[in-house]
C-alpha cells in the first residue's frame, strides 16, 4: 500500500479541487504555465493554442480567456458569450473555440432521453454564433468543435488496470466504469459503459449533433457582420485516432475520461497546424517580437 500511496499523493490538492480536477493553466486551449509547477500531479509537455499564438506574436501576451466548466452543455453557450470580456469597439478580434465536446451526450442518467436533441443543439449553437456577432470585435473567428467519438475510451482502456487496483492488479477500467454506473455517479453513462449497444447508440446521437454544425455555418451566412464561424470536421476525433503512440497515453488515468496532458499538448499542436493550413491563423511571426520582449520583458511570466 505504501508503494502506491506516498507523500506526493495529495500534492497540489487545493488547486486540484478548486479547478474541479482540471488544469486550465495547462489545457490545449489556454495553457500558459509549465507542468513542472504542478508535479507530480501532472507530467508531460505543455503546448496550447495560446502559447503558440503568443510565440508567433508577442502582442497576444496574456490575451486569453477560458470559460469552460465540467458538465456544461451547448445550452450555456449564449451565456458564456455574454460573459466574455471584450470591447467590440476598441479591442482586437478574437479566435474563439466553441468546444462543447462531450456533455450534450454525457451525464450519469441511465437513459438517452436526457441527451440534447439535434434541434436543440442546432438552436443552441446558432444562437451563440449570433450572440457572438453582437459581442466580438469585427474580424473575429469562431471554431465550432464537434463532440468527440469517445468510444476511444472503452476501446483503449477497458482491459487495463485502473490506479485503484494497482496494488493487487484486480480492478480494470471495465470494473471502474460499471461501479460508477452502479452508484449512478458516472460523468458519462453513454461512453463509460461496458454495454456496447449503449456506447454505439451514444455515438449515433453524438454524430447527429455534429451534423448540425455545418448547418449552422450555412444558416448564419449573410447574417454576420463581425465574426466568421468555421467547421473543420471531426477535429479532435481525427487527431486522437492519428496519434502515433499508444492511445492510452491520451487518457487521464484516474478518471479514465478526460484527456491527459500528453493529449492536451498533442491536440494543441495538430490543431494549430490545421488552423494555419486553413489560413485562420497566420504563419509569419511578428517581426517586432524581439523589440516587444526587450521593452516589456516577461512581465512576471506567462
Amino acid at each position: 500500500f505504501r508503494s502506491v500511496m506516498n507523500s506526493a499523493t495529495f500534492a497540489n490538492i487545493i488547486e486540484f479541487i478548486e479547478d474541479e480536477a482540471d488544469w486550465p493553466m495547462l489545457s490545449w486551449s489556454t495553457g500558459h504555465q509549465n507542468t513542472s509547477n504542478y508535479a507530480p500531479s501532472v507530467t508531460g509537455p505543455m503546448t496550447s493554442i495560446y502559447s503558440q499564438l503568443n510565440e508567433l506574436n508577442r502582442c497576444n501576451h496574456r490575451d486569453y480567456q477560458n470559460l469552460g466548466v465540467n458538465g456544461a452543455r451547448s445550452s450555456v453557450l449564449v451565456d458564456w458569450v455574454n460573459l466574455y470580456a471584450r470591447n467590440q469597439a476598441t479591442d482586437k478580434p478574437v479566435l474563439a473555440f466553441f468546444a462543447m465536446i462531450g456533455n450534450d451526450v454525457c451525464n450519469g442518467h441511465h437513459t438517452f432521453d436526457t441527451m440534447t436533441t439535434p434541434e436543440d443543439y442546432f438552436n443552441n449553437v446558432y444562437n451563440a454564433v449570433l450572440a457572438a456577432d453582437k459581442k466580438f470585435p469585427k474580424g473575429s473567428q469562431i471554431i465550432l468543435v464537434p463532440l468527440v467519438d469517445a468510444r476511444i475510451l472503452y476501446n483503449t482502456m477497458h482491459d487495463r488496470i485502473h490506479p485503484i487496483g494497482a496494488l493487487n492488479q484486480d480492478v480494470t477500467y471495465i470494473n471502474f466504469y460499471d461501479y460508477l454506473n452502479c452508484l449512478e455517479v458516472s460523468p458519462c453513462w453513454g461512453w463509460m459503459n461496458s454495454n456496447e449497444t449503449i456506447r454505439n447508440t451514444t455515438a449515433v446521437i453524438a454524430a447527429s449533433l455534429n451534423a448540425q454544425l455545418p448547418k449552422v455555418i450555412a444558416a448564419t451566412k449573410g447574417l454576420l457582420n463581425n465574426v466568421q464561424p468555421y467547421f473543420l470536421g471531426d477535429l479532435f476525433t481525427q487527431i486522437l485516432n492519428n496519434y502515433p503512440g499508444p492511445k492510452s497515453d491520451l487518457i487521464e488515468p484516474v478518471d479514465g475520461f478526460h484527456p491527459s496532458q500528453i493529449a492536451n499538448s498533442y491536440i494543441a499542436q495538430v490543431s494549430f497546424a490545421m488552423l494555419q493550413q486553413e489560413g485562420i491563423v497566420p504563419t509569419a511571426a511578428n517581426p517586432n517580437n524581439d523589440r516587444i520582449q526587450q521593452i516589456f520583458g516577461d512581465q512576471g511570466g506567462y
